[in-house]
């Protein structure tokens, strides 16, 4: 049940090298495959289809990364920016709220953010999720630019390596991320760590 949506629905990206190959981190093979297209009708189809078996006692996980915008950017609202022929092409915050209702209640609901005014994300998405538990991670508050880096965004490159217990080049954490010393990470303690 992993709905993996990108660029024009291949690994394909904005920039070079094309065309894709490996990883250019360590020259291996993508691992996840590509399900769709970043747009916002592949986002309202993966919707869909986790609504069609999603159960009330699970976890769903949204991750979101690359360009955001917000009004300090000539737009209305805060956007995620999906793949368009063209160019960017907004997809708003109540667009995702409205999409992301067509899901059923179910128990846990963890979405990560890193593109800019990400920040601008949380309040809509807690206040109108069907999920019981909500966190939502943004890399920035509404009014800032996230930081991008040439393999992976620093944000979301802390927060994943956080829950790994290592960064993508095998190298251990910087910092603990286990605040409490319980054994388990947190969504907090990754979100902290990053």
């Amino acid at each position: 049940n992993i709905h993996i949506l990108n660029h024009d629905g291949t690994l394909n990206y904005n920039g070079d090298p094309q065309p894709v190959g490996n990883w250019p981190g360590d020259n291996t093979a993508y691992r996840m495959t590509v399900t769709g297209p970043g747009t916002r009708g592949a986002f309202q189809a993966a919707f869909s289809a986790i609504a069609a078996v999603i159960r009330p006692e699970d976890l769903l996980f949204i991750h979101t990364n690359d360009h955001g915008a917000g009004p300090g950017d000539g737009v209305p609202d805060y956007c995620l920016c999906t793949y368009g022929s063209t160019g960017w092409v907004p997809y708003y915050v109540n667009d995702f709220i409205s999409d992301l209702g067509v899901l059923p209640h179910f128990e846990n609901l963890i979405v990560m953010m890193e593109q800019c005014r990400s920040g601008g994300f949380v309040d809509p998405i807690v206040n109108n999720s069907p999920a019981t538990w909500i966190h939502v991670a943004a890399a920035v508050k509404a009014s800032d630019y996230s930081d991008g880096g040439w393999y992976f965004d620093p944000f979301a490159e802390d927060w994943i390596a956080s829950m790994a217990g290592y960064y993508p080049d095998g190298t251990g954490l910087t910092l603990v991320a286990d605040t409490n010393n319980d054994g388990r990470i947190s969504a907090t303690e990754g979100f902290v760590y990053a």
